[in-house]
């Protein structure tokens, strides 16, 4: 990693700070706390789901790995929409200097 460490520095850091200052990064880092909450549950469902024992080949570990990412997104996305933002404006504006 610390070798990697002068590829980003000067201006090609320009370059990466664009890069990750795209819509979709921006998404991802609103909804990220919503997905770390909701991502234990959905792997856990997925893995306790079933009564016996889970024996994953390398394609079913990948597929599950997916899986439950995407359906955490997803899941991560509506906590982060229903709950988490109408509480934070809730917040700023009980809060709001007046």
């Amino acid at each position: 990693m610390i070798f990697l460490t002068p590829l980003f520095m000067g201006d090609r850091m320009v370059v990466l700070k664009d890069f990750l200052s795209t819509g979709v990064f921006r998404l991802m880092a609103k909804i990220s706390y919503s997905v770390y909450l909701v991502y234990p549950f959905m792997f856990n469902y997925y893995l306790c789901g079933t009564l016996s024992y889970y024996y994953l080949s390398h394609t079913e570990a990948i597929f599950l790995f997916f899986n439950a990412s995407i359906t955490s997104y997803f899941f991560g996305f509506m906590l982060a929409l229903f709950v988490e933002f109408p509480m934070v404006n809730l917040w700023k504006f009980l809060i709001a200097p007046r």
